[in-house]
């Protein structure tokens, strides 16, 4: 069959504003496992700002423009507002040649922005404003076109995304799934039946072990939890393969036989880890439509993406190209 395209991506769109703080405490949290470090300001005190700069992302646009770079014929399903951010963001999409002809406006919301306080070679916290992005739904025009695409990727939902995942898995061929906050949050029962008809899922070890401890059936202790574990617990929830990442550890794929494990490619020049994750998810899509299934060439192709990402600033302006 002949797909009108390789993948549509669904989610989330935004601008991107970086900055960095001149003070703050990392504080240390390991008893519990979904936030084992916090980071932390004086209350009432006046931080500093002394860099900030502008960049564009969302979910949905990062990974889209990641497949679009190696050479997938790739659309999206987004929200945007009637201003200029929206305009720019949609401009983004096009010079990365994503088609944009699922995208919509909606004219009584601000398109989504993210504030997002990096320090250079560490993580970062975003802090989120959704905007257009929660009123994404899924038309009879969007159905169709779903319909037409070999892969469809979901990345983070809000709004009715409940309605919307209904929508996006009766009419799609495959599917590629991160689930994001509100996701993970619903817990296990909600999401299994999704699970069941997702043909990769991706998530990272906090995610990973947020859905497993979700499940009431099973009660271990944090120190117990390991990606391998974490593996052989989620995959026969699940249709196809589980990809679990794990920060300078790497990430592993299990397909219910095999391990796949794959070490990150370092790159001396840390300077933002935003995207990260989006990068190495798309590609490990593309890959395995690159390398015609094969599972390790496409964990390889999405730890050279990963360690390109976090050598600029920014989601996007990393991504390498085929």
């Amino acid at each position: 069959m002949k797909y009108r395209y390789d993948v549509i991506t669904v989610g989330g769109v935004t601008e991107d504003i970086f900055f960095t703080v001149d003070d703050y405490v990392l504080i240390d949290n390991k008893k519990d496992p979904l936030r084992q470090k916090l980071l932390a300001f004086e209350y009432g005190s006046k931080i500093g700002v002394p860099d900030i700069s502008v960049a564009y992302g969302g979910g949905a646009a990062n990974t889209a423009v990641a497949l679009s770079r190696l050479g997938l014929r790739a659309s999206i399903i987004a929200e945007i507002g009637d201003e200029s951010r929206g305009h720019n963001i949609i401009r983004n999409l096009l010079t990365n040649k994503v088609k944009c002809n699922l995208v919509e406006v909606t004219r009584h919301h601000q398109s989504g922005v993210s504030y997002i306080l990096t320090h250079t070679g560490h993580d970062h916290v975003v802090f989120t404003h959704r905007g257009a992005n929660d009123n994404l739904h899924i038309d009879s025009k969007r159905s169709q076109m779903l319909a037409k695409s070999e892969w469809v990727y979901i990345t983070s939902l809000t709004g009715n995304w409940k309605k919307i995942l209904t929508s996006v898995f009766t009419k799609a061929n495959s599917i590629a799934w991160n689930p994001g906050r509100q996701q993970l949050a619903a817990g296990l029962k909600v999401l299994k039946p999704y699970l069941s008809k997702t043909d990769i899922l991706i998530l990272n070890k906090d995610e990973a072990t947020e859905l497993v401890l979700s499940h009431n059936k099973i009660s271990i202790k944090p120190s117990l939890i390991n990606v391998n574990f974490l593996l052989k617990t989620i995959t026969p929830w699940v249709k196809g393969l589980v990809v679990i990442t794990n920060g300078e550890k790497g990430a592993t794929a299990f397909d219910g036989k095999k391990f796949f494990k794959q070490n990150i490619i370092k790159n001396k020049k840390v300077i933002d880890t935003t995207g990260v994750g989006d990068a190495f998810g798309a590609s490990v899509v593309a890959g395995l439509k690159l390398y015609k299934g094969n599972i390790a060439s496409a964990l390889e192709l999405a730890a050279k993406n990963s360690s390109s990402v976090v050598g600029h600033q920014g989601a996007q302006n990393g991504l390498i190209r085929r």
